[in-house]
Parts: C-alpha cells; structure tokens; sequence
C-alpha cells in the first residue's frame, strides 16, 4: 500500500508563483492545492487541512502576516507549519514572519532546490512532532493501564484473599478445626478460590488481552450451585463484620452450567 502524500496549500495572488510552485512541488511527489488571497486560503482551510502551507507575504486584502495570525489562532491549524514566500530581504520582515508563527522564508525569484529542500526539512520536522505526540499517547494510556492493573490487584484480589483468611483462622483455632468433614470442606473451598485466584492473576499479567480488551473465554460443565455455595462461605466473613446475613436461595440439587468458571467465579465474588 503506498504511503500518502503530503499535501501542500500554496497562497499567492501571482499565478505564475502558484503555477511554477505546483509543478516544482508535484515533481517532487507532493500533493497541491492553491489559493489566490488569504481569504481564499482560511475558507480552504475550513474544509482540508493540509501538511504545510506556503504563504505569501504580500497580498490584496489581509496579507500573509494576517492570514497567518489567523492560521495560529485557530486551534485546528495552529499546529501547521508555515513558510513565507517573499521578496522583500529585511530582516525586520523575516523577524516579523518568524514571531507570528512562521517556520521560514523562501526567496523570491523561486530555486527549485531551496523549495523542494526547505520544504522536505519542515515537513520531516512536522512529521517528527506528530510521532513524539503519539509517543506521548502511548505512554498515558500505559500509565492509565497501570492504575486500572492497581485498581484490579486492590479489588478483585482483596475479595477472596479475605474470604481465605477467615477460613484459614476457624481452622486454626477451636474444635472445629478438628473436624475431619469440616477440614475438608473448607480445603475445598480455599483450592476453589485459590484457582480463582490464579486465573486472575494470569490475566493481570497477560497486558496483551488487557490492552486489547479480548479475553479468551475457556467454557466447561459445572454445577453453579455448588460454586455459588463456596463463595457464600467464602464471603461471609467478610459480609458478617459488615452487619450482613448471605443464604442460598434454591430448591435445586444441581444448576448445571456451559461457561469460563474462574472468570464467573471472578465476577460473582465481586
């Protein structure tokens, strides 16, 4: 796929400066559009935007000074650049150009290899700028993915890790701990959350799907009721210190369910 070509808006009330700019230009592989006034210029600049524009100093009606001031004003074109075109070699003039938000002068009568240099050195700055800024994009939405990784470890993990820390202590202290039934049932429940965990984990570090927003979904069999049992055990340590009672609700032996358990589990816990 070819790379687009530039495009450049020359502004002049000389035709023949238009005409011989264009042809210069187009050999060189750019894409042109002209106008004739600066009034001309900030109407076309309404509808395209252009990568450079090549400005005339003197002009009928507002001159280049202007028409540039007005460029810059704008916040859509403020960040073109742009190169005077004129005759006139005072140095108060380039200064003048140059403290409006010019870039540059080109001489007039025109030399094909100062144009085409000129312009080939601004546009290669322009686009320079334009990657620094994606670069600055880039590093934010980072920064931004990292306080939502921060967000996830504090959220989803403090969740179960609780819930395990409330098991872990009944089984170390009192007799229920020497119960063999209830040893085992919260052996269960801890390895189903540990699981839980792990999953979650393996997802915070796969940055990949995160920053792409795809997750792949691993569906298998299970019974939700016995899962939704492990995680009222598990959250009701942490619902009791807060004044609140967690039940079941069901008559059903079994609820049988197609889905990614650990990212089901996941979403419930929270």
């Amino acid at each position: 796929m070819d790379t687009p070509k530039n495009l450049i808006l020359i502004v002049d009330d000389v035709e023949q400066n238009v005409a011989v700019l264009s042809q210069v230009l187009r050999n060189t592989g750019y894409q042109v559009m002209a106008a004739f006034s600066g009034e001309q210029a900030l109407k076309m600049l309404d509808k395209r935007l252009p990568d450079l524009i090549l400005l005339d100093v003197m002009m009928p009606g507002i001159d280049g000074f202007e028409t540039c001031r007005q460029i810059k004003a704008n916040e859509r074109t403020a960040d073109i650049p742009v190169i005077f075109l004129s005759a006139l070699s005072e140095s108060d003039t380039k200064v003048k150009g140059l403290e409006i938000g010019g870039v540059d002068y080109i001489s007039k009568p025109f030399h094909e290899a100062e144009v085409v240099a000129r312009v080939g050195v601004h546009l290669k700055i322009r686009n320079l700028e334009r990657e620094r800024l994606l670069h600055i994009e880039q590093l934010q939405y980072m920064n931004s993915e990292k306080d939502r990784l921060v967000q996830i470890v504090s959220h989803d993990l403090r969740s179960p890790l609780s819930g395990i820390s409330g098991l872990v202590q009944i089984l170390s202290e009192g007799n229920e701990a020497h119960n063999p039934d209830t040893v085992k049932y919260f052996s269960k429940i801890i390895l189903q959350s540990t699981d839980t965990l792990l999953s979650l984990v393996n997802d915070i570090l796969d940055l990949a799907k995160l920053e792409s927003d795809k997750v792949d979904l691993n569906s298998i069999e299970f019974d939700l009721k016995e899962a939704l049992i492990g995680i009222i055990e598990l959250q009701k340590f942490i619902a009791s210190s807060k004044g609140l009672y967690l039940k079941l609700n069901t008559d059903a032996d079994i609820i049988k369910v197609m889905a990614d358990k650990p990212k089901l589990l996941q979403v419930m816990n929270n």
